[in-house]
């Protein structure tokens, strides 16, 4: 039976849903690193290797395999768009998962949700003035999680600005820095405190302008939909 309709991987006759032991090597999942027992440790697995050198991404400081580090590369994609202007919905990673879809947007193996360093250049979420890394700060960017979505679009309730896979409708950490948002001074990351700061989302029109609050594209007067549309 083919793995992706295997209800029983291992063949031990407890389906996988149940199962603790999935590769049945006797070391229950929690502490395997090997779950599949295919030789290749579960971190690696997860994190891939984009440009297929051997070296898995999550150790790999060159993921495009281009001769400029991670950390400094401004075209992460290699496609000849600088990450400040590449706007598309390919794959800038370059891990096979279009940019809206991915919830591993530096590649590391560690979810969006969890990761404390989206672009992984070494510089926590919270502290981090760049976050996507493009080399656009993101006072300036216009697409701060650089999955191909305008800001100014990407900031409805019904939308994901961190691209962290919850809505920001529903997310207690819509700029993905690691403090809850009843607690972050600083709501669109982008070094300016709320207090102080003459556009708290970011959108390029000032608060003291600005009549559409979460970027709905509805006026506020008139904005009670929180819901969002399951189609």
């Amino acid at each position: 039976t083919d793995d992706s309709s295997d209800r029983d991987d291992d063949n031990d006759g407890t389906p996988d849903a149940d199962d603790r032991d999935d590769d049945n090597d006797l070391d229950e999942d929690k502490g395997d690193k090997d779950d599949d027992n295919d030789g290749v440790e579960d971190d690696d697995e997860e994190a891939g290797d984009t440009d297929d050198d051997g070296v898995s991404d999550n150790e790999d400081g060159d993921d495009d395999n281009d001769g400029a580090p991670d950390d400094t590369d401004s075209d992460d994609d290699n496609d000849g768009t600088p990450d400040d202007l590449d706007l598309d919905d390919d794959d800038d990673d370059g891990d096979g998962v279009t940019d809206s879809e991915d919830r591993d947007d530096d590649n590391d193996g560690i979810g969006d949700t969890n990761d404390r360093d989206d672009d992984n250049d070494g510089t926590p979420d919270a502290s981090d003035r760049d976050d996507d890394n493009d080399g656009q700060s993101d006072v300036d960017d216009k697409d701060d999680d650089n999955d191909g979505v305008d800001d100014s679009k990407d900031n409805d309730d019904c939308q994901d600005a961190d691209n962290d896979g919850i809505n920001d409708g529903t997310d207690g950490d819509d700029d993905n820095d690691g403090v809850l948002d009843y607690d972050d001074n600083d709501d669109d990351n982008d070094g300016v405190r709320d207090t102080r700061d003459a556009d708290d989302d970011n959108d390029g029109v000032s608060d003291s302008s600005d009549n559409d609050d979460d970027n709905d594209g509805i006026d506020d007067a008139s904005d009670f939909d929180n819901q969002c549309d399951d189609d």
